[in-house]
């Protein structure tokens, strides 16, 4: 929604604005933004600013995309803002190559730099060592090097790159946003910068140490799913909490015999719930170290759930060839009272043992792309009546 409806809501509601701004929305769009905002947005609510969404997600062009900007910034190597060296001229891997191979569809000279996302090797940074022809098959993009190709950047040190950009834009955001306010007389304290990433520890020095932004961002924010409805999937890679709560042989269940079915995944929520918790508990321990380290206060950035609950998809796995029947499923797993049980375990595990905010998520569908999602914000299902009665 546009920002004045989003504020006009927010202040009949009596709620927080968390807005998301596009990836390459420019300064003067930014401040047109918090001009309204400040202007509008009634006192005593916060605004929450998070930049794009989910650039940790490599499966989002959002994410190739805040890495190419990372890239251009010259942040592969940079330890800050002021040490870093530009990269001009990068061309765009997408529309310049044919896709899967990778051959090139236009001619390239010699140190003409390519980035993108090449698949199993991640978003890289290539540098042509010699004149190369179109549509010459020899000279795909390489996974490391070759004679055609020579890889100046992988993608550990671009995900690097991603990092610090991100850091970086979030905090200007940020300066633009208490420019604002400041403009109208207003506290800037109501500002809260989000950086959204699944881990801590793992990127911490790249994101919060960058120019000393761990000052700027207030809120770390996370989905921690539970339910991911696949057996045997634990994504815990990602910090997420994902977990697989039925095996193949109780999955297939759902063509014979869908009381068992769900039996079978109930009986594991609460496994779920409790792993889907204990990773963001996880979570808050790093960043409460890494606050320590710096001397910093210990509440000074806070975990965040910006998409908050279970995440029963269905969708991603070919094993559900029966669509009435996965429909049906779905269904029952939504309208069954024990869903209302596990989602009352779920928030009251999370405030006692991460607290923080918490923006509540649901999303239950057929295979993708989401063909059906059944009554989401239906008020009479269990789930969002433990939602309300818990908020």
């Amino acid at each position: 929604m546009t920002v004045p409806v989003a504020v006009d809501l927010c202040n009949q509601a009596g709620s927080d604005l968390w807005i998301n701004h596009w990836l390459l929305q420019n300064d003067a769009s930014v401040r047109a933004d918090y001009d309204h905002i400040a202007a509008n947005l009634k006192v005593g609510l916060n605004v929450y600013s998070e930049l794009s969404n989910e650039f940790w997600n490599t499966q989002f062009l959002q994410t190739e995309e805040a890495t190419i900007q990372g890239i251009a910034a010259g942040l592969c190597e940079a330890t800050s803002s002021a040490a870093a060296v530009p990269v001009n001229d990068i061309i765009r891997l997408g529309g310049n190559f044919t896709s899967p191979q990778r051959v090139p569809t236009r001619d390239f000279e010699v140190n003409d730099l390519v980035s993108g996302n090449l698949n199993g090797s991640g978003v890289c940074l290539w540098k042509a060592l010699q004149p190369i022809a179109a549509n010459d098959t020899n000279a795909a993009l390489p996974a490391s090097t070759n004679v055609y190709w020579q890889k100046v950047y992988n993608a550990s040190q671009t995900t690097t790159a991603r990092l610090r950009w991100c850091s970086q834009r979030t905090a200007q955001i940020a300066a633009i946003a208490k420019a604002a306010f400041n403009a109208v007389g207003r506290s800037t304290d109501a500002i809260l910068p989000v950086f959204a990433w699944q881990a801590v520890a793992s990127v911490q020095a790249a994101a919060l140490d960058f120019d000393d932004n761990y000052k700027v961002i207030k809120r770390w924010a996370t989905g921690p799913y539970w339910g991911e409805g696949v057996g045997g999937i634990n994504m815990g890679s990602y910090r997420s909490g994902h977990f697989g709560t039925w095996t193949a042989t109780e999955k297939a269940l759902y063509l014979t015999d869908t009381a068992a079915c769900l039996d079978a995944f109930y009986a594991n929520a609460n496994v779920a719930i409790d792993a889907a918790v204990d990773s963001q508990v996880a979570c808050k321990k790093e960043l409460a170290a890494y606050l320590a380290s710096k001397n910093a206060p210990a509440d000074s950035i806070q975990i965040a759930a910006y998409e908050f609950h279970s995440h029963v998809r269905m969708n991603g796995d070919n094993g559900w060839s029966d669509s009435a029947k996965a429909g049906a499923l779905r269904d029952a797993l939504f309208n069954d009272p024990r869903s209302g049980a596990a989602v009352t375990r779920f928030l009251n595990r999370y405030r006692d043992l991460v607290g923080g905010d918490a923006c509540w998520y649901c999303r239950m569908g057929l295979p993708a792309p989401w063909n059906t999602q059944l009554d989401e914000m239906d008020r009479t299902s269990p789930q969002m009546a433990a939602v309300i009665a818990n908020s």
